[in-house]
């Protein structure tokens, strides 16, 4: 008959899942960026959304450099420099980095639904409690995928003036 050693609950058992053994928290990660950021912003080191900026910047003013002008005596258009293929250079590194650059500059916003869980009813009589509705919410990011839930419960329906007998308008 084999030995079985008895069960000890203070003794160190096998990982089953969750994080692995020596990787960071998320709090941790999170913690160690903001660290990292504000040492480059000390010692002056630019991000990657500064450096962005500045070659936006640079080919917008070559943009304006090229750019042909408008003579408003004669009412035709001057090209100063008779350089359009770097006018047309510049102006694809222009879009380049402010297709880029936009996302850190501008938020996206996306459509949110809003409306009533639920069956709808008669409009409330006067001596009648009024009525109570759960409002959820979820927003949806760019790609189509939840980035936000949320959802407040005991809602007086004549709070709410968007909604009236279920999702209508008044």
């Amino acid at each position: 008959m084999a030995y079985k050693k008895p069960f000890n609950p203070h003794a160190p058992r096998k990982k089953t899942g969750g994080r692995k053994l020596g990787t960071k928290n998320r709090a941790t990660v999170e913690k160690e960026m903001r660290a990292e950021i504000a040492l480059m912003e000390r010692t002056g080191v630019k991000l990657a959304k500064d450096r962005l900026s500045e070659v936006m910047n640079y080919f917008g003013a070559l943009v304006d450099y090229y750019a042909p002008m408008f003579d408003g005596a004669t009412g035709k258009l001057l090209n100063k420099t008779g350089d359009m293929r770097k006018l047309r250079e510049a102006a694809d590194m222009v879009t380049r980095a402010g297709s880029v650059l936009i996302a850190y500059q501008s938020p996206r916003l996306t459509a949110v639904g809003v409306g009533l869980m639920g069956e709808p009813t008669a409009p409330i009589a006067a001596t009648q409690q009024p009525r109570r509705v759960r409002i959820s919410i979820d927003i949806f990011g760019s790609t189509g995928e939840l980035a936000d839930h949320s959802g407040q419960g005991d809602v007086r329906l004549d709070d709410v003036p968007l909604l009236v007998n279920g999702n209508e308008q008044r």
